[in-house]
């Protein structure tokens, strides 16, 4: 993801690493009465001298293309998160609680590679 250095979050998010990330479906309402999912885990900087950055900037740009105005600004940070929990909703009274064995899978095909370059996707290895 692409943050900027100048945010409370962001300054939040290099000093202690815990990052939470949810997902739902925004076209769908409240989401309170809605399935979603919340991603825990631990965040890192992607330092432009990681052999990882390119492709990690090019897969977001692919996806989010007009982030490449501000996507090259000094005070702008590229993270990662490393999932190790998560908490699915899937409505009233039904939560449950995922660990990161529960999101992995030996058979699950490796997302960085470049044929997957710009396809929203979310896998998990171990």
């Amino acid at each position: 993801m692409l943050v900027s250095k100048l945010a409370r979050h962001t300054a939040a998010l290099l000093r202690d690493g815990q990052a939470s990330l949810m997902i739902r479906d925004v076209a769908r309402g409240d989401p309170l009465s809605q399935p979603r999912m919340t991603l825990n885990g631990d965040a890192e900087e992607i330092p432009r001298s990681h052999e990882a950055f390119s492709r990690v900037r090019r897969r977001f740009l692919a996806r989010h293309p007009t982030a490449s105005v501000y996507a090259e600004f000094a005070d702008f940070a590229w993270m990662r998160v490393h999932i190790q929990q998560a908490s699915l909703v899937t409505g009233f009274a039904r939560a449950h609680r995922l660990d990161r064995s529960d999101m992995c899978h030996p058979n699950l095909p490796d997302w960085s590679g470049p044929h997957f370059a710009g396809q929203a996707a979310v896998g998990f290895r171990h």
